[in-house]
C-alpha cells in the first residue's frame, strides 16, 4: 500500500475463496486462492471522524512449478571453477550469485549452460546460488559448491651464462613433484640437464652472435594452478644492451599507464602488445618514457613487452603486465516516494563493498541505513519551486573500479 497510514484500521477481503492479511507496514498478502486463479481483494479503511476508504487490487497465484537447477561436477582453475547447469531452459531467467570471488554466465548450448566462478585464492572455495524464475511459475533455487586449484609453483631462475651460440640458466627451485617444460621464444633448440637437488640446468642453443632469446618455463602438477617465468639470455658478442625497467602501473578506465624509468635516447624502444590494444608511447623526460595502454574491456589484463635495440649491443627485452579498470556500479533506482517537503528514493542494488556519495541540486540528501541490497536515501528541506526539479546523484566508488555515476529527479 503505498499511502499506508498507521492512525487508520485497515481491513480486507478477497474473492475466490482468498483471506486477506495486511503488515503493519503496509504490504497486503492474499492467501488461500487455488493455482492460476484471478482474486481481487478490496481493501478498506476507517476511522473515527472520517468517512470509510476503499481500493481494488487484482492478482493471480503462481500456475507453474518452479524449475530446479542441476550442477555438473564442478572443475577448478587457477582462481576459481567452472561448472554447468545441465536443465538448461531459455523460458526461464537463471541468477547466479557466488559467496567468494564473482561469477558470469558463459552461452548456453542446448540444456547446457556454462559458469565460471573466478576471484578466489588458491584452494579457496565458494558457494555458487543459482535462482531460476519465470513470469507465473514458482521460483526454483540449488547451490553447488567449488574451489580453486592449489597455488602454483612458480620457477625462480639463476643469473643466465652466454655461450657462442646461446645460454646456459639453471632452475633454482626444482621438484620432481611437478613438470617442467621449457620452450624458447623463436624456437631455438632448449635442452634439460639431469637435476641436482633443487637445480635443473637449461641450455639453450642455436643462437646468433649477440642474439638474444627469451625462455619460458611452464611448471605443472594435478590439483595445481600452473605457473610459469620468464627469463633472457643472449649469446656472447655484443655488447650487453640496456634492460628496460618499469614504474609502477596506474589502472584506466580502458587500460593502464606504465613508464619506463630508465630510458636513454640511445636506443629504441619498440612495444610488442596483443590484438585489439594501443600501445602510445609520450613525450620522454629525463629517463622516464611515459606509455599508454588502451583497448581492454574492464577488468582485463595484458602483458606488455618492450624490446630495446641499439646498433652494436645485444637487443633486450622486459615484459610487465597489468590491468585496466573493473566496470563501474551504478546505482539503480526504485519510484521516488513523495513527503510533504521531501522525496525519499531507495538505491536497489546497493553492494557494501562500495562507496556512495550523495549529493543533490536542492535541499539535503542524507543516506539511511542498508538493508542488504537496499539503500534508502531521502532528500529534504524541499519548496514548491523545487518539488518537481531537484536531481539526486549518487556516485558509486571502488579501488579498482570504474566511478559510476546515477540521477534521479523527485
Amino acid at each position: 500500500i503505498n499511502n499506508y497510514d498507521a492512525n487508520y484500521t485497515w481491513s480486507g477481503s478477497a474473492t475466490s475463496s482468498g483471506s486477506v492479511s495486511i503488515s503493519n507496514s503496509g504490504l497486503v498478502t492474499v492467501t488461500g486462492v487455488a493455482p492460476g486463479t484471478t482474486s481481487t481483494a478490496m481493501i478498506t479503511t476507517t476511522r473515527p471522524g472520517f468517512t470509510a476508504g476503499s481500493a481494488t487490487v487484482k492478482g493471480q497465484s503462481i500456475t507453474g512449478s518452479a524449475l530446479t537447477p542441476t550442477f555438473s561436477t564442478p572443475v577448478p582453475t587457477a582462481n576459481g571453477f567452472t561448472v554447468n547447469i545441465t536443465n538448461y531452459d531459455a523460458l526461464y531467467t537463471f541468477s547466479p550469485k557466488t559467496s567468494v570471488g564473482s561469477v558470469t554466465l558463459g552461452n548456453a548450448t542446448g540444456a547446457v549452460l556454462p559458469i565460471t566462478v573466478v576471484g578466489l585464492n588458491p584452494a579457496q572455495s565458494a558457494i555458487l546460488s543459482m535462482s531460476v524464475s519465470r513470469a507465473g511459475y514458482a521460483t526454483g533455487a540449488a547451490t553447488v559448491s567449488g574451489n580453486s586449484l592449489l597455488a602454483a609453483m612458480t620457477p625462480t631462475f639463476s643469473t643466465p651464462v652466454a655461450t657462442a651460440t646461446g645460454f646456459t640458466v639453471n632452475v633454482t627451485n626444482y621438484s620432481s613433484l611437478y613438470t617442467f617444460s621449457p620452450t624458447s621464444s623463436s624456437g631455438s633448440s632448449v635442452t634439460k640437464g639431469t637435476p641436482v637437488g633443487t637445480i635443473l640446468p637449461l641450455t639453450v642453443t642455436g643462437l646468433g652472435a649477440g642474439q638474444s632469446e627469451t625462455l619460458t618455463v611452464s611448471v605443472s602438477r594435478s590439483g595445481y594452478a600452473t605457473g610459469t617465468a620468464i627469463i633472457t639470455g643472449r649469446s656472447i658478442a655484443l655488447i650487453p644492451g640496456l634492460v628496460p625497467t618499469f614504474g609502477t602501473p596506474t589502472p584506466t578506465a580502458t587500460g593502464f599507464t606504465f613508464s619506463i624509468t630508465n630510458y636513454s635516447s640511445l636506443y629504441t624502444f619498440t612495444p610488442v602488445f596483443g590484438s585489439g590494444l594501443s600501445v602510445t608511447k609520450g613525450n620522454p623526460s629525463g629517463t622516464s618514457l611515459p606509455l599508454t595502454v588502451t583497448g581492454l574491456t574492464p577488468g582485463q589484463s595484458t602483458a606488455i613487452t618492450i624490446n630495446v635495440t641499439r646498433t652494436g649491443y645485444a637487443p633486450s627485452t622486459g615484459t610487465l603486465t597489468s590491468n585496466a579498470l573493473k566496470a563501474a556500479l551504478k546505482a539503480t533506482f526504485t519510484t521516488p516516494v513523495i513527503g510533504t517537503s521531501s522525496f525519499t528514493v531507495n538505491v536497489s542494488n546497493y553492494d557494501p563493498l562500495y562507496t556512495y556519495t550523495v549529493s543533490t541540486t536542492g535541499g539535503v540528501a542524507t543516506k539511511g541505513a542498508a538493508n542488504g541490497s537496499t539503500l534508502p536515501i531521502t532528500v529534504s528541506g524541499l519548496t514548491s519551486s523545487n518539488r518537481t526539479t531537484t536531481v539526486l546523484t549518487v556516485t558509486v566508488t571502488r579501488m579498482g573500479y570504474v566511478t559510476g555515476v546515477s540521477a534521479v529527479t523527485g
